[in-house]
């Protein structure tokens, strides 16, 4: 089994967790087409760094195309 990380999927500060905002989307979207229009509260969603400054482009990438593909949902 060979693993495929694609070159627009970025990574967080921790080595197993990956930064997919189209992932969420889709989760989304199967939870609508197989169980119909239940209500789904998002209680926590981040990301991990490991640069330990205020520069936090990489989480204003995350929270705002994370945002967007929520709303881009069904």
């Amino acid at each position: 089994v060979e693993l495929y990380v694609s070159s627009y999927i970025f990574r967080s500060g921790s080595s197993w967790l990956y930064v997919v905002p189209w992932g969420i989307r889709h989760l989304l979207n199967f939870i609508k087409d197989n169980y119909g229009d239940p209500e789904i509260y998002i209680t926590e969603n981040g990301v991990s760094d490991n640069n330990g400054t205020l520069e936090d482009d990489h989480r204003v990438y995350f929270y705002k195309h994370y945002t967007n593909e929520v709303l881009k949902g069904k």
